[in-house]
């Protein structure tokens, strides 16, 4: 994808981990960049939570999507390295064979393929305990080099910029187009810009210049415990749900896959599909027994996914193939912060005109018109 021109100034619309990384990546390339968001700050969406796992489910014959998990979880080990105990920590990732249709998965996924073993590797349930300090019935896959991270926290650090402004707690309305640049208007201010940028995750589709991108959203809810609830792992282990390190006195653990539940507030009924699931997962998880539902707290967010739970980042075009001006880039599901910095750093590229960080294969699984709507 080339962009309609190099913009020199851009709009972006949301501020989760999608929306700060492109600005960052975008300033520090000299652009003048404009961050707005309906919330009073950064990382007040999906991407709030205080804790994050930086990992994919790579698949067992390697493919273009396969292809495109296993770069951006390389790039983004990279990226996040000089952050390393401030919001990053590499504590390594475990992805457990839970049951037998997993274990099955993970057995034909080695005879399939031959990966480095510090990018992953098999490991025995003893290995497996003593990798994460945990009482574990099974191995899994072992991914060294990946870690958690602490997203509300990287979201603010991203915006601290010089050529970045922000603007918080007005809602965009709609968007139009006026002698060749884009007004952006909201129910105060009204901005123009070169070039606008929607990361509003499952809010997108409400700006879209045109109805008909195939995009939902999936309630996830969390859960956190106070490190003297439960023995915390090591490392993040990941299974029906995730459990991450102790950080600050607690751990984060979750997240739920509602896809038909549109509840915004946290229910009791969430914490203990958790809390149910993280007991399958692990045999001596609590410190001393289950604690109440009352001595719990948690956040609810809304991924936004696409009808094939691939990424949408790319300039949009009209019915006649002409770029429009605005570029969307959502539709990271659970894996946002694996999946945002490799395309943040690929739409930097297109926009100012640089050469492309994606190969060819790569962008046609990411470009927006794979999600439109047929007509006619």
């Amino acid at each position: 994808m080339r962009a309609s021109g190099a913009p020199s100034s851009v709009t972006v619309i949301g501020a989760g981990i999608a929306g700060c990384l492109l600005a960052n990546n975008l300033a520090r390339r000299g652009k003048k960049v404009t961050v707005m968001d309906a919330k009073e700050g950064p990382g007040q969406g999906a991407s709030g939570n205080s804790q994050g796992a930086l990992y994919v489910k790579l698949g067992v014959n390697y493919s273009t999507e396969t292809a495109l998990a296993l770069s951006s979880l390389l790039f983004s080990q990279a990226f996040y390295r000089p952050l390393a105990r401030q919001l990053w920590f590499p504590t390594g990732v475990l992805q457990l064979a839970y049951d037998d249709k997993e274990q099955r998965r993970q057995v034909r996924f080695l005879e399939n393929n031959v990966y480095p073993p510090e990018v992953v590797h098999a490991v025995s349930a003893t290995q497996a305990r003593a990798l994460t300090g945990t009482e574990l019935a099974c191995g899994g896959l072992w991914f060294p080099a990946s870690g958690w991270l602490k997203p509300a926290e990287l979201c603010r650090h991203l915006l601290k910029h010089p050529n970045i402004t922000t603007v918080w707690g007005h809602r965009v309305s709609r968007l139009s187009r006026q002698d060749g640049r884009w007004q952006v208007i909201t129910d105060h201010p009204t901005l123009d810009s070169d070039h606008v940028v929607l990361c509003g995750g499952h809010e997108t589709p409400a700006l879209l210049p045109e109805p008909g991108y195939r995009m939902k959203a999936i309630r996830g809810q969390i859960t956190q415990f106070s490190s003297a609830q439960l023995k915390p792992p090591r490392a993040v282990i990941c299974g029906q749900r995730y459990l991450n390190p102790a950080s600050d006195g607690f751990c984060l653990a979750g997240a739920t896959f509602d896809l038909k539940d549109t509840t915004p507030a946290v229910t009791n009924h969430s914490h203990t599909e958790n809390l149910t699931e993280l007991e399958g997962m692990i045999a001596d998880l609590w410190q001393q027994e289950r604690p109440a539902l009352e001595d719990l707290t948690g956040r609810v967010g809304f991924r936004c996914a696409t009808h094939d739970y691939q990424p949408i980042a790319g300039e949009l075009t009209d019915t006649r193939g002409n770029a429009m001006g605005i570029t969307v880039f959502t539709g990271l599901g659970s894996k946002g912060l694996t999946l945002a910095p490799l395309l943040a750093e690929w739409l930097a590229d297109c926009l100012s005109d640089q050469p492309e960080a994606l190969p060819s294969e790569l962008r046609s699984r990411v470009r927006p018109e794979r999600c439109r709507l047929a007509t006619g």
